[in-house]
């Protein structure tokens, strides 16, 4: 039984939902019960990229080819902010990593070790946003191909020779 594009959707935006509900309650509890803010403001930027990545699936995919298209200045700035954002909670999941085995801390919700979890969470979700509009470039080639071949149909059903030359040169 083959699933159709839309259950899939609504299989990845029900899966979307949980990671949210499932995220934010880890910041409460490290908050509520760790006072770990730095884990909790991890989860939290994690719980709204995962926001914006459900976001970029609902929006079809000609509309982000539209407003992204490739090779624009709009994605390339886009994709580059995304891929700033990924490097940058990465570099501080790093250094949260590092700081934990420098003061040699155990596994607990006090722990650096939490914290840096939560901001390798955000690096990937951050980088899952810009993956979708990476894939929509697909989507534009294929547009763009179907065109050329919709104008090279348009002159097929000329008779005169005269204009072979034109026609290659049009496409």
């Amino acid at each position: 039984m083959a699933l159709t594009e839309k259950s899939c959707l609504w299989i990845r935006l029900t899966l979307y939902v949980l990671f949210i509900v499932s995220y934010a309650v880890g910041v409460f509890v490290f908050i509520k019960q760790f006072k770990n803010y730095w884990a909790a403001s991890g989860f939290l930027l994690a719980c709204v990229l995962i926001a914006l990545t459900a976001l970029m699936h609902i929006v079809p995919a000609e509309t982000l080819c539209r407003r992204f298209s490739p090779g624009s200045k709009s994605r390339v700035l886009f994709q580059l902010v995304v891929l700033a954002g990924t490097l940058g909670f990465f570099g501080v999941a790093m250094y949260l990593l590092a700081r934990g085995l420098m003061l040699r801390q155990r596994w607990t919700g006090e722990s650096y070790f939490c914290s840096f979890i939560a901001f390798a969470n955000a690096a990937k979700w951050c980088f899952f946003i810009g993956y979708r509009l990476h894939k929509v470039r697909v989507a534009a080639d294929a547009v763009e191909e179907k065109l050329a071949e919709e104008k090279m149909n348009l002159f097929e059903d000329l008779q005169d020779g005269f204009f072979t030359e034109e026609k290659k040169a049009i496409v």
